[in-house]
């Protein structure tokens, strides 16, 4: 008699676990609050480095980067590391294209994460010829614990554009 009790109460309470309303799966916040506004300032503080890039603002940018930046490009190059060259590269970048612009921006954050999407414009100009070129990107920004940027990715890379000015071998 003992024995069908002990089974009978076994059952009934792995019954009662399995009908429980505490059984959905559920992520756990410890400050709503404060991982939403963390979301939006990470949101914001992406949006700002492509505003700065759109806008020619360069060292402005790079106040949002944390110390360790890794920019990764589109994976086919090698990652950098190193802010100062980052930042001169960028520099000659922008002074190759003068009027590099974005457009249609847009950004979606989740977790450490925020993806930019934009539709950049440019102008390539040499003395054999003057070329518009247009290309959509993603830029995904991975955030530290402090809202600072810790790394970088493009989901573009330059063979698109440099196709789109029959330079395919400068791309390599």
């Amino acid at each position: 008699m003992k024995r069908a009790i002990f089974y009978i109460a076994t059952a009934a309470v792995f019954l009662a676990a399995c009908n429980s309303n505490n059984s959905k799966l559920t992520v756990p916040i410890t400050n709503k609050d404060t991982a939403q506004s963390s979301l939006e300032l990470n949101r914001l503080t992406a949006l700002k480095v492509i505003a700065s890039l759109s806008d020619k603002k360069i060292d402005s940018m790079f106040v949002s980067f944390a110390p360790g930046f890794v920019d990764y490009g589109s994976g086919i190059e090698e990652p950098k590391s190193n802010l100062d060259s980052i930042k001169a590269d960028i520099k000659d970048y922008v002074a190759t294209y003068p009027d590099l612009k974005a457009q249609n921006i847009n950004a979606f954050a989740h977790g450490d994460s925020v993806v930019v999407t934009a539709t950049w414009t440019a102008t390539f100009k040499n003395a054999q010829r003057t070329r518009l070129f247009k290309f959509d990107d993603a830029d995904i920004f991975i955030f530290n614990s402090s809202g600072k940027i810790k790394a970088h990715r493009s989901m573009q890379d330059k063979a698109l554009f440099f196709n789109q000015l029959n330079m395919e071998s400068e791309a390599r």
